[in-house]
């Protein structure tokens, strides 16, 4: 489930993902997610920040939010189309100073 928030102020939780406007904007969208595992796939490179996430997801029930963390530039695409192949949903990415943060709600 998510909830959109507009605000004028920034805050940050590890539950919360900020996102600025481009230029001199202080608005900021704040999405609530509910995440049910956490991967750290960083410092590993293709395939296996992928292969990971399966298996991470194999565990899950349906419906549940799997986040994995990767530093391989490459994951971004490699999720878009293992979303689209496995019909699990592919809820958001982020790059943040070179870390790629990947959400995926299995199917």
């Amino acid at each position: 489930m998510f909830w959109l928030i507009w605000t004028d102020y920034l805050t940050l939780r590890s539950d919360l993902r900020l996102y600025r406007g481009k230029g001199r904007s202080v608005s900021v969208i704040i999405f609530l997610m509910n995440i049910d595992q956490k991967l750290d796939a960083c410092g590993l490179t293709c395939p296996l920040p992928l292969l990971k996430a399966k298996q991470a997801l194999n565990g899950l029930d349906s419906g549940l939010v799997l986040e994995v963390v990767c530093t391989d530039p490459g994951s971004v695409r490699d999720f878009e189309v293992f979303a689209k192949q496995s019909g699990n949903q592919l809820l958001q990415q982020e790059e943040i100073d070179g870390q790629y943060t990947h959400w995926l709600k299995k199917a």
